[in-house]
């Protein structure tokens, strides 16, 4: 193929790729596009009588961890037959209303990317919280039954442990996130999963199987609002912004008012927190969620758990029900036995207790 023929093949590929009318989606918009709703697409696919199942956007790799839809490009999209005139050449949609095309376009791109990239620029993508994410469905499993199983044994076959599924960020290394000593991003999630969730290991309850834990309804409406009762929340959580709005609105009263917004959260991401002794080098020991909260192993007289289910763990308290033993928690080996309970000699209630200081 001589140059010249070279380059009109490849303008003729980005004029496909982009819409030979024009009408593309405007890079200056901002990505305020609606969100991805499952619902609204499995009654359009049933409509349009086709078979499009979980795996045909979520498909699987040789090693059972789940691909993430973006993997595959727009293929999915296109695939579906539902929007190839919004991905591929745009044709009369396009040339009879350029300027509605060109919304509709930006407002697909934006579901997923944060906003809509110059052609020749590569889209970010969203990335979003599972309190932010799961609008139109959420996720149950029996929690506490998956912290008495045993890994598989090429895992090492040792019993689970909290921070095998709650992984931590060593220093902020997850670019996504940040935030140093943070859990990892979507942590527990498909990564954590599919280490005991895959062929070889559990081939009757692999990866696959969607709806074993995604089910239908939203994450607000099944769990409620996250522990209603309890006033210490940790930073940068869903419950930390309900209580700010308790404040606001007067449903929670500062014991001293007028003090401003001022007093801190609980704050998991610290070294303190994370490690034993506050270090981390090896061999590392890492505090285990549940050295401060125990009661989710704890079972009721009938010998049943507390906290069966992730609904549990939404709604209960996480540490006690007992405010000395919650106490008692934050002054275990010594960390803070002369800042909290009716003993310390140096008490610094607001460190947790926004309600005593404000934020």
């Amino acid at each position: 193929m001589r140059p010249s023929s070279l380059g009109a093949f490849l303008v003729a590929c980005v004029a496909i790729g982009f819409g030979m009318s024009g009408a593309q989606p405007d890079p200056t918009a901002a990505g305020a596009g609606v969100r991805f709703d499952h619902a609204k697409h499995e009654t359009d696919v049933k409509k349009l009588k086709k078979d499009l199942k979980c795996e045909g956007c979520h498909g699987l790799d040789k090693a059972g961890k789940i691909i993430a839809p973006a993997s595959q490009g727009h293929h999915p999209c296109i695939e579906s037959g539902c929007h190839s005139d919004l991905f591929l050449a745009a044709g009369k949609a396009a040339e009879a209303k350029p300027v509605e095309f060109r919304k509709r376009q930006t407002a697909v791109c934006t579901v997923c990317h944060t906003g809509v990239p110059a052609p020749w620029q590569k889209a970010k993508t969203k990335v979003l919280r599972a309190f932010e994410s799961q609008i139109d469905h959420h996720v149950e499993m029996p929690h506490y039954s998956h912290t008495q199983m045993n890994l598989p044994k090429d895992q090492g076959g040792k019993q689970v442990e909290c921070r095998t599924c709650h992984v931590v960020n060593a220093k902020g290394t997850d670019s996504r996130i940040g935030r140093e000593y943070g859990l990892a991003y979507n942590a527990p999630g498909h990564a954590e999963c599919v280490l005991c969730h895959n062929p070889q290991a559990n081939k009757d309850h692999t990866m696959s199987q969607c709806g074993s834990c995604h089910k239908n309804g939203s994450r607000a409406d099944y769990y409620g609002p996250p522990r209603p009762g309890t006033k210490v929340r940790a930073c940068d959580s869903e419950g930390l912004e309900i209580l700010k709005k308790s404040i606001a609105n007067g449903e929670v009263v500062l014991r001293h008012p007028g003090t401003g917004i001022k007093a801190n959260c609980f704050k998991h991401e610290t070294k303190a927190h994370r490690w034993k002794d506050h270090k981390e080098a090896d061999p590392k020991q890492p505090v285990q969620c549940n050295a401060c909260h125990a009661i989710v192993e704890q079972k009721n007289a009938k010998g049943e758990p507390l906290f069966e289910t992730l609904r549990d763990m939404k709604g209960k308290s996480l540490i006690d029900h007992d405010e000395a033993k919650q106490h008692a928690r934050c002054g275990a080996a010594g960390c803070h036995a002369n800042q909290v309970g009716n003993g310390a000699m140096d008490p610094k209630c607001g460190y947790c207790h926004p309600e005593v200081s404000g934020f």
